[in-house]
């Protein structure tokens, strides 16, 4: 009996696992696109942190919703976000290699560049990433990716929803906010 429930848990761990790497592969492809298409940043790749950023419920209390807003974000999808990321990942655990974006080494996260324009081991750097886990609908259907990124020497956040659509995962819409 025991081994059945930990053999279970381990298929729900490794699911959950490829969940994670199909939504954030699939929202980052999405930020490149978004990029392109506000001009921000210039050619290259995006250079990742390696560690994920851990979100609190204080830290996305500010995320009030409007009623009018193009792209509105269901409460669930930042209570699973919260509530799914108990502590900071290293993102290559998250992240499928892409010729889009590297993931930055954690023994060299000291020489990250912080801002655009930059680069990293000789490769054009369009932006830094922070990511952080997805956070998933109960029905396992939709999921809210937080994506922290530089536009210049300033900051950016964007809040992408998710949803899967015959098992492939796009994005339904995304809010921006850039800091000054």
């Amino acid at each position: 009996m025991l081994a059945t429930i930990l053999v279970a848990l381990g298929v729900v761990g490794c699911a959950r696992h490829n969940e994670d790497k199909e939504v954030l592969g699939a929202a980052l492809v999405y930020l490149v696109r978004q990029l392109d298409a506000q001009a921000i940043g210039t050619e290259g790749i995006l250079l990742l942190r390696p560690m994920t950023r851990r979100w609190t419920q204080e830290s996305i209390a500010g995320f009030s919703e409007n009623p009018k807003d193009k792209c509105v974000i269901p409460q669930e999808l930042y209570s699973a976000l919260v509530g799914g990321a108990e502590t900071e990942k290293l993102v290559d655990s998250l992240v499928s290699t892409n010729k889009l974006w590297r993931i930055g080494q954690e023994e060299r996260r000291d020489q990250m560049p912080s801002f655009p324009p930059l680069e990293f081991d000789g490769v054009p750097v369009r932006t830094v990433v922070t990511v952080s886990s997805p956070g998933f609908s109960r029905a396992g259907d939709e999921a809210l990716v937080l994506l922290s990124f530089t536009w210049s020497v300033h900051d950016a956040l964007a809040r992408i929803r998710m949803a899967r659509n015959g098992g492939v995962w796009r994005a339904q819409c995304v809010q921006f906010n850039f800091y000054v």
